[in-house]
């Protein structure tokens, strides 16, 4: 919390601590102190602020775990209408819009009791979630913040911060999925364990898509299925495919190539800006993964089309987040593959000249 060059007045008083209780700990403690001694004393403690026999070490180590949370308050909620905005539309959501780790099925609506220890933690901790700088200049910067607090409160809301930060991605998801910018949000979202996540590169559309467009098979030309991912322009036959969970329900959702592309777009427009290392990484390799399986995408359906037969149908799946070498070492299989077959094709039509009006290049 204390930036570097402020961290010898926290060194300061640490030490000043340690000769205090080294003192008063030994032998008989304060009643065997003589009088003498008591200037030295009275020096070594001049280097302790007092405020800070009131600080919880429980609530300041939640502060440090659970920083994503405050980080989120920082970016995104600033002025109280902003957040009394976000909690009134929150509270307002309907089934099929709020996530389901926060609808309350028996009752049919949103679960406030995490928004209620969200507006205590952001209360109480008002002056250190709100701080001009991402650190403190040194120790006394941080008791200005925080010596004031009302510390008899400290494990009630350490207790909200640690129930808050648990539910940290839904209660994102659902606090900031109307913002303009939002779309870092899901795409933390698509990267969770239980949205199974998938790239697909398929002959025929993907679970949870729509169908192919009429007379398009996905293997007449070198378009091969464009329409059937959603436009021209877009990498044929590729869609992210995951599972939506919405009141206890699961349903497979495929978004076609042209909405990826839109989607990055917005992911790539967004302000990212003070919202931690997490959203800048989950960015940077979402934009590398959808053009490496673009690539994927494109080297499939042009060995599909030059009608080489283990891809008269075919299916890829690579999970989201996967590591780029990964993807990269499938992007030269399939590079290989169509090179080689296109190379086998030229010498069997060159041997046989009857084979130029087969179906295959």
């Amino acid at each position: 919390m204390v930036a570097p060059t402020g961290l010898p007045t926290v060194d300061a008083a640490s030490r000043a601590v340690a000769q205090l209780l080294e003192a008063l700990g030994g032998g008989g403690g304060w009643h065997a102190l003589s009088l003498a001694e008591l200037p030295r004393l009275a020096a070594v403690s001049c280097a302790v602020d007092a405020r800070l026999l009131a600080l919880d070490d429980g609530l300041l180590g939640a502060l440090a775990s659970c920083e994503r949370t405050v980080t989120f308050l920082r970016a995104r909620m600033a002025q109280d209408s902003e957040f009394t905005s976000a909690i009134e539309m929150a509270v307002g959501m309907s089934e099929m819009h709020c996530p389901d780790e926060l609808w309350l099925s028996a009752q049919r609506c949103v679960d406030e009791q995490p928004l209620s220890h969200l507006a205590v933690v952001r209360s109480f901790c008002h002056a250190h979630i709100y701080r001009a700088e991402s650190f403190y200049t040194d120790l006394s910067a941080l008791l200005d913040a925080m010596g004031g607090w009302a510390w008899e409160r400290a494990d009630a809301v350490r207790s909200s911060l640690l129930e808050v930060d648990s539910v940290h991605e839904p209660l994102v998801e659902l606090l900031d999925g109307g913002a303009d910018d939002a779309a870092p949000t899901r795409l933390l979202q698509l990267g969770r364990p239980g949205r199974n996540t998938a790239w697909v590169c398929a002959s025929a559309p993907s679970d949870g898509a729509g169908a192919l467009a009429p007379g398009n098979n996905g293997g007449d030309g070198d378009e091969g299925g464009a329409a059937a991912s959603g436009g021209a322009g877009s990498p044929p036959n590729l869609w992210l495919q995951y599972t939506m969970v919405r009141g206890g329900r699961s349903t497979v959702q495929a978004l076609p190539s042209v909405e990826v592309l839109d989607f990055r777009a917005s992911v790539v427009l967004a302000r990212v800006a003070g919202r931690g290392k997490e959203v800048q990484s989950a960015v940077d390799s979402f934009v590398a993964e959808l053009a490496l399986m673009a690539t994927l995408s494109e080297l499939l359906n042009q060995t599909h089309a030059a009608g080489h037969f283990e891809l008269a149908q075919y299916e890829c799946r690579v999970s989201f987040g996967t590591p780029l070498h990964a993807i990269v070492a499938k992007v030269r299989a399939a590079r290989a593959r169509l090179a080689a077959w296109e190379a086998a094709v030229g010498d069997a039509r060159r041997g046989c000249y009857w084979l130029a009006a087969a179906p295959v290049r």
